[in-house]
């Protein structure tokens, strides 16, 4: 590395190139003398008069390209840099290798340079561009035309889509950027930091003993003052530093330099108004911020009429300019004015040679703005201008010095340089110009200016930015940090050993030309406020040295950060209330009463910092604490990191230092402390394998990769070594695990074959990769990010993450194999991952890329395969999983929407989704053009194609996801597009026990994928063994042969056939199946020793009917065994009791299982089983507990149905029945007539009434059988009927229903009331008027006695006329005869003869002398029918009784009462 290069401090890299307008002859002879380094270029050389100056200036304007830079700062890995602190987004990240190699973005670099970057497409090398100058670069994209077969019909798409992709990936090597472009690249804090020594292509000499210069290296211009001073200029970089080089080794030349080219520190301006709302630096805000307390200040000095001179050196200053200007409101009597326009001792323009110093970019008047905020009036400010318009931001150091020297020879006692840049060691004009100005002051016997320097905007260590680093070689310089108004340090400022203090620099308002006002951020803008304090501070100390000045400015300062001076924040922040002046004594202290901690990444709203990650150990995060109260003089705290071999914090950053997740601490005194975590992400790229495997890279010798390192090789040689693997052959020959660090993809490849061999690579955890073009933002990720003929076949990755980004607008390529693929093939690979934004197989397909035999389980996926598909195809392939909410099966954009040659059509064939139906999109999201032949999507999804503007050309049919599931339906041929058949022989299977019952590739499981074993839970006795068997999956597993083993031998043992004996009667054992190929499948069943029941028939234990036994489940896989031998055919019940939650198996005398249960929902979770046994057979009964449930049970055997008594013509309203069932069985369930009654028993009652349906029932319960059956008797009052019906009756609870043989002949007769008889017809009329075809009629008196029916009988009240079917000889309806005024003359009823015997009675009943004998007696009785029975009842019968009246017998009765019954006469 050259030695300008070594000496100047590194900073962000930037190349800018100016061309050289014409040459020169210079003197040919000089003298060679020693070097003297005490020489000051501007004491020793003759001086910078103003013909030479003017002759610089001259040549400098011809030459000047308007493209000038000072540093530009990378952090490796993300796709964002700061020029001269602002920022810019990149093609590619520029990223640092484990050896120390830097690559940068060739796009950006060039662009920096004045340059562009090319690819020649006839050789496919890399070159940057500039003018006619055409410069090389390595081999990071060569040998692109010789590897490539780019046929006629792709060759337009070469020169644009991929033609940018290349450019997109082009990167240029440290080495490159410093041979080539003449750049100086350097590490510094884990960034990248890139300057441009020699962009100016000017150099500065002096030639010993001031004679000519004898040789000029090829310079094509110069000026001289012809004292041995020389200006030189050439026309490239390389020119320069080759003459550079050669001075500095030269003994004629005393002094030599190259004019470097700095910049102004601040950042742009976030906002402008016409209106002063003030600065909160100045005196804070009276919310957050107490800015330098600039006005307790301004009152000591009250009464000094002292005036002092601030020159600002910078871009000019919006002063008042003779008549010209007005110069800005707010600097008004505050800035020198010259007397005329030759007068330039009040201000000078350096640059242009003028005493007009108007400020064209803003920043100077913005600083002077604030050093008049901030200080009384007899503070002046001297312009000095150092910016010429058409350096385009750049400012030259010579133009910088000679600043400092004119502000240093006027007056100026403080001298702001809010400038900075790249610094060229001991050797650079800015201190030469310090040196200058404190000699000229001592020969005057005065004290030198003081210089306020900016810290600068880089974020790196101020070691490397000048003139802020030469605070440590010289009292009268002050180096300034920022901070914001809560006192956070500013994350973009520069920090180390020269900075001195800090001031507000973040969001200050101050002025700008046009009588306007803007907030700028920057350490130019903390820099005047420094100024004006030192200015202030000499007006009190006239008589202080700077060496004094400083050390009270340091004094005076609220201390930040950490306790003392630090890096960060040096001393602390100014603050006037900390100055112990006589005037006003320095405030007692204020305690901080809380802090908080804060990520100060962003000013606006700085968050609260808990946790962060830094995803390279070459990054950090800046940190800091706000401190309440916004007083408080004490604003320190103390930081700790739990591993500094993680994170290490220091100058308010929180800086990586490998890989890991630690915890900051932060604690001041007895506050509460407060915690961050901080996560440092390694990635495989920095962990590279120094070989492979195996192989040259060759089709028969490819390079063999078996771990992650040699994978992360390919990754690590074509980002750090140029390697670019053209037509290079790889082959896994292992699984490859990446679970312990993130994956870094492997960055653009062209034709490449690469074969996963069947393998897989797992835990794949990908980083996405940002990129920029032309203003738009792409984002990549994948296995590999981007791809031009690769060929990727036979490789599985499984659990695979290929992240997104959260910037939004943006273009994804994102794929879980490739991010975009363009002339590639995908065949027989497998992915199973996460890709949002993207694609399960590739983001992107284009240009001819062919996908096949490829499937995909995606999780919250955007496409199932392809995100997007153009010009390419997919066949035989699948996808399954999940998507997101705007998600598609197959792929998201098919096809484009051009037309004639811009149409790329795409093509699905033969291909299917099977994603879930929770997914909108079945299959394609946006079909603009191509063709979908024979395929297939899930029926749950809404559509198959969402939009599709060639509907035509779409074969897609909705399927069950059974369909996908059915070996058939690939194999029938009728199915599918017959030029591209599944191969279900070779390529695919399936299994229902494996994946969801999809199609897998067999391939990828030639080891053991799946045990299963026939029990996973056994409990034997001691002595009792049990025969475990194990199925392997699959079929076609090249071993399949497993090893048996038992955790625990003393407890059981397992032979190698799976046979298990129990060795104790209370041990516990794991059994485990291990595949015997190395995969590490197993699958295991656990045992327990059982201390009761024996699990085999040969050993059952005996149970008979009615009879409990209690057992006891110790562990999973205990099971007991009961013997049961029927005593007869029928129901029986098993089932248990208790709290565990039992299982059961019934199995016949040939141990059969023939039933099973598990909660039958009779006894809690206690299972049940009703089975029909034949008498004299042997049956077993094994007992169980679910999953792992242990506990004690008993088991009981009862019958379903015992016996039953049902009378089949009963009376309706008094059915009787006797039924006897299983006790366990508490609903009886009885249907009939179309109706079901459900009857529930009680838990206590014994008798209980209940109406269901409209029917009323009586039941009353009796134990029987020690309690295992329950006999119910029941009375009922159905609904009648007059034709039998069939009577079913059943006993159930859960899932257990006993039920009783159906009684079809069942008639429940009807009862009603005859009326409408004349008292005067006899019994045979009233059977005449009542018969009718099939029926007999037979009647009884209330006592039941046959009545003999005859034309003399009388039908008297209370008789029974009963109908009975005569062919079923049922009973059908029963009549009660009802007479009224009927009541007397025999038992509860009448005679049929009403005379004053029945008058008396009624009498009798309507004055409650007596009371009727029935309730047909008391309907009798009311013969006027108004429902009471009184004398006007008695009355009409009387005269009834002796022919005055007549009763109306024609009033019906409805209901029967209840006294009335054909067979008893006690109600129900």
């Amino acid at each position: 590395m050259n030695k300008i290069a070594k000496r100047a401090l590194s900073g962000i890299m930037a190349v800018f190139v100016a061309a050289i307008g014409y040459t020169s002859s210079l003197p040919a002879s000089a003298l060679e003398i020693e070097k003297k380094r005490d020489f000051n270029i501007f004491l020793d050389a003759g001086g910078f008069d103003d013909e030479f100056v003017s002759q610089m200036h001259s040549i400098s304007d011809k030459n000047s390209d308007g493209s000038y830079f000072s540093t530009m700062v990378m952090v490796p890995g993300e796709n964002e840099m700061t020029i001269d602190g602002k920022k810019v987004n990149l093609s590619v990240a520029a990223d640092m290798g484990v050896g120390g190699e830097i690559i940068l973005p060739a796009e950006e670099i060039a662009e920096a340079i004045g340059a562009t970057a090319q690819v020649d497409r006839a050789s496919g090398e890399l070159n940057i561009v500039r003018g006619e100058e055409k410069i090389k670069m390595g081999s990071s994209v060569a040998e692109l035309q010789s590897n490539l077969d780019i046929s006629d019909e792709y060759e337009k798409a070469m020169s644009s889509e991929e033609e940018a992709i290349l450019l997109d990936n082009a990167t240029v090597s440290e080495q490159d950027a410093e041979d080539q472009l003449c750049l100086d690249v350097k590490a510094v804090d884990g960034k990248i930091v890139v300057t441009s020594p020699y962009q100016s292509k000017q150099i500065i000499l002096y030639v010993k003993g001031g004679r000519n210069l004898s040789q000029n290296y090829g310079a094509t211009d110069f000026a001289t003052n012809g004292k041995g001073l020389y200006f030189l200029q050439y026309e490239t970089e390389k020119q320069t530093k080759a003459a550079f080089e050669a001075f500095e080794a030269s003994n004629a030349i005393e002094y030599v330099t190259v004019n470097g080219i700095m910049t102004l520190d601040s950042t742009a301006s976030t906002e402008s108004s016409s209106i002063n709302l003030g600065s909160w630096g100045t005196d804070g805000d009276g919310v957050n911020s107490m800015g330098i307390q600039a006005g307790r200040m301004k009152n000591i000095l009250s009464g000094n009429q002292n005036e002092i001179l601030v020159g600002v050196v910078d871009s000019g200053v919006d002063a008042k300019y003779l008549n010209v200007r007005e110069g800005h409101e707010f600097l008004q009597g505050r800035t020198t004015e010259p007397a005329s326009a030759t007068d330039d001792t009040k201000g000078y323009d350096v640059a242009n040679g003028t005493n007009n110093t108007m400020d064209t970019n803003g920043h100077g008047t913005h600083v002077s703005g604030t050093i008049v905020d901030c200080t009384p009036d007899n503070v002046k400010i001297l312009p000095v201008k150092i910016e010429r318009q058409s350096d385009d931001g750049g400012l030259p150091e010579l133009e910088i010095a000679l600043g400092m020297q004119y502000a240093a020879e006027h007056g100026a006692k403080v001298i702001n340089l809010s400038v900075g840049g790249p610094c060229g060691g001991d050797n650079c004009l800015e201190k030469k110009a310090i040196e200058s100005a404190n000699a000229q002051a001592a020969e005057r016997g005065e004290n030198p200016p003081i210089f306020v320097v900016a810290a600068g905007n880089d974020g790196t260590d101020v070691g490397n930015h000048c003139p802020a680093r030469h605070s440590l070689d010289f009292d009268n310089v002050i180096t300034v940090g920022a901070v914001d108004k809560y006192d956070l340090p500013a994350s973009f400022s520069n920090y180390g050993q020269a900075v001195d203090v800090c001031a507000p620099g973040v969001s200050i308002r101050s002025c700008v030309p046009g009588n306007a006002y803007a907030l700028k951020s920057g350490t130019s803008m903390a820099t005047p406020h420094v100024s004006a304090a030192v200015a202030m501070l000499i007006l009190r100390h006239p008589d202080y040295t700077p060496a004094q000045i400083k050390a009270l400015l340091k004094s005076m300062t609220v201390d930040l950060n950490t306790a003392g001076w630090d890096g960060a924040t040096g001393s602390g922040r100014i603050d006037f209330r900390m100055l112990d002046d006589s005037r006003y004594p320095k405030i007692s202290p204020i305690a901080a009463t809380g802090f908080t901690l804060k990520n100060t990444s962003d000013h606006q709203s700085p968050t609260n910092f808990t946790q962060g990650t830094i995803d390279t150990s070459f990054g950090n995060i800046p940190i800091g604490v706000v401190v309440s109260p916004k007083e408080a003089t004490d604003k320190t705290v103390t930081y700790s990191s739990a591993n500094d071999n993680v994170v290490k914090v220091e100058n308010s950053r929180a800086f990586a230092t490998g890989a890991g997740t630690v915890t900051i601490t932060v604690s001041k005194g007895s506050l509460p402390v407060k915690q961050g975590s901080v996560t440092v992400n390694d990635f495989w790229a920095y962990h590279p394998a120094e070989s492979f495997a195996g192989g040259t890279g060759s089709a028969s010798s490819p390079y063999l990769i078996a771990t992650a390192e040699q994978l992360s090789k390919i990754t690590y040689d074509k980002k750090f070594k140029n390697i670019t693997y053209l037509g290079k052959h790889f082959k896994l020959v292992s699984d490859i695990d990446l679970s312990l660090k993130k994956w870094d993809s492997i960055p653009f490849v062209m034709n490449v074959t690469f074969d996963g061999n069947g393998y897989a690579i797992k835990n794949m955890d990908s980083k996405s990769i940002v990129s920029y073009d032309d203003g738009a933002c792409y984002v990549y990720n994948g296995l590999f990010k981007n791809a031009m003929v690769l060929k990727l076949s036979n490789i599985s990755l499984v659990n695979a993450n290929v992240n997104s980004s959260n910037i939004s607008n943006k273009y994804c390529n994102i794929g879980l194999l490739c991010g975009y693929a363009s002339k590639s093939t995908f065949s027989n690979c497998s992915t199973e991952g996460k890709a949002p934004d993207g694609g399960g197989i590739v983001g992107k397909a284009t240009t001819g890329t062919v996908i096949s035999d490829c499937y995909s389980k995606v999780t919250d996926s955007e496409a199932g395969i392809a995100y997007s598909l153009i010009g390419s195809t997919i066949k035989n392939c699948y996808a399954s999983g999940t998507l997101s909410s705007t998600g598609s099966g197959i792929c998201t954009k098919m096809g484009n929407s051009g037309s004639g040659e811009s149409l790329r059509e795409a093509s699905i064939i033969n291909s299917f989704s099977a994603i879930d139906s929770t997914s909108e999109i079945g299959f394609v999201g946006n079909k603009n053009s191509g063709k979908i032949i024979d395929s297939y999507y899930h029926s749950g999804n809404t559509y198959g194609v969402k939009t599709d503007l060639n509907s035509s050309d779409t074969d897609l049919t909705a399927r069950t996801i059974g369909t996908f599931k059915n070996k058939s339906f690939y194999t029938t041929a009728g199915n599918w597009d017959s030029t591209s058949p599944w191969d279900f022989n070779t390529v695919w299977d399936i299994d229902s026990n494996y994946n969801n019952g999809l199609p897998f590739q067999r391939q990828f499981h030639r080891k053991v994928y799946g045990i299963k074993l026939n029990k996973t839970a056994i409990s034997l006795c001691k002595g009792e063994t049990e025969q475990l068997t194990a199925t392997v999956l699959p079929t076609y597993a090249v071993n399949r042969n497993v090893v048996w083993s038992s955790s625990n031998p003393s407890a059981a043992t397992v032979d190698q056939t799976g046979k298990v004996t129990g060795k104790l009667s209370t041990g516990t054992a794991t059994i485990t199946a291990t595949a015997a190929d190395g995969s590490g499948v197993s699958a295991s069943c656990t045992f327990v020793g059982d201390t009761d029941h024996w699990a085999t028939p040969e050993k059952a234990t005996t149970i008979a009917l009615h009879d409990q036994k209690a057992g006891k489940i110790s562990g999973a896989g205990d099971i007991d065994c009961f013997k049961y031998v029927a005593d007869k055919t029928g129901d029986v019940i098993f089932y248990t009791t208790g709290s565990l939650d039992t299982k059961g198996y019934l199995l016949d005398e040939n141990k059969n299982q023939i039933a099973q249960n598990d909660d039958a929902s009779i006894s809690g979770r206690n299972f049940a089983i009703k089975y029909n046994v034949q008498s004299g057979k042997t049956y077993y009964i094994k007992v169980g507990a679910y999953s792992t449930n242990t506990g004690s049970y008993t088991l009981n055997v009862a019958r379903g149905i015992y016996s039953k008594t049902i009378p089949k013509n009963p009376d309706a309203r008094s059915a009787r029945m006797t039924l006897q069932a299983a006790s366990i069985l508490t609903n009886l369930k009885i249907q009939l007539g179309g109706k079901t009654y459900t009857i529930t028993r009680p838990e206590s009652e014994k008798i209980f009434y209940v109406t269901v349906n409209g029917a009323r029932f009586k039941v009353s319960l009796l134990d029987a059988s020690n309690g295992f059956s329950t006999t119910w008797v029941i009375r009922a009052k159905l609904p009648a009927s007059t034709a039998a019906q069939n009577l079913s009756i059943s006993f159930y609870k859960g899932k257990i229903t006993a039920t009783i043989p159906t009684v079809t002949d069942y008639l429940p007769y009807k009862s009603s009331i005859k009326t409408n008889i004349n008292p005067s017809s006899g019994l045979q009329t009233v059977i005449n008027g009542m018969s009718s075809s099939g029926y007999s009629f037979t009647v009884k008196d209330w006592n039941n006695n046959t009545v003999t029916v005859s034309s003399t009988a009388k039908a008297a009240t209370g008789m029974k006329i009963i109908k009975t079917n005569t062919s079923t000889g049922k009973i059908t309806e029963i009549f009660y005869v009802l007479v009224y005024g009927d009541v007397k003359g025999g038992t509860n009823c009448g005679d049929g003869i009403i005379e004053n015997s029945d008058a008396l009675s009624v009498l009798q009943y309507a004055t409650g002398k007596a009371t009727p004998p029935s309730e047909l007696v008391k309907l009798a009785a009311d013969v006027n029918h108004d429902g009471a029975i009184d004398s006007d009842d008695a009355l009409l019968l009387q005269q009834h009784a002796v022919g005055s009246a007549t009763i109306n017998q024609n009033v019906s009765v409805t209901n029967v009462p209840d006294d009335c019954y054909y067979t008893s006469s006690v109600a129900f």
